[in-house]
């Protein structure tokens, strides 16, 4: 889901960097949790988050995809304007890397970064 407050930053930051990151083993609930963040003015900030059954690569392209799509709809952007990030940053996760790549063929993609650590360095 992205919130109509946050399609604004992925627009102005969401083509540069965006960040993949899955809590959902570091909290009681056993669905896979999905937060996309972006780098903006302010630090990191979270711009759209999605919940999958299980974590396969296609279900997370799936709701890479969605928000991709939903993006694409927003009449609040310029009608050529595409959510295009230059770079990815994500878990060392085989499933999160494929759905990345295969959803923004091209992508530069950095893996194996403790996002956590990003996060928090950054505030």
């Amino acid at each position: 889901m992205v919130t109509l407050a946050l399609q604004p930053w992925c627009v102005r930051y969401g083509n540069s960097l965006c960040l993949l990151d899955a809590t959902y083993r570091t909290t009681k609930y056993a669905l896979p949790l999905f937060f996309l963040a972006v780098k903006t003015n302010v630090g990191i900030s979270v711009v759209a988050e999605f919940v999958v059954q299980s974590e396969t690569r296609e279900a997370i392209k799936k709701g890479l995809q969605q928000i991709k799509q939903w993006m694409e709809e927003d009449t609040n952007h310029p009608k050529d304007w595409h959510w295009q990030p230059k770079f990815f940053m994500t878990d060392f996760c085989e499933r999160e890397i494929v759905a990345i790549e295969e959803t923004f063929p091209g992508i530069f993609l950095n893996t194996g970064v403790c996002l956590t650590c990003v996060l928090v360095s950054t505030v």
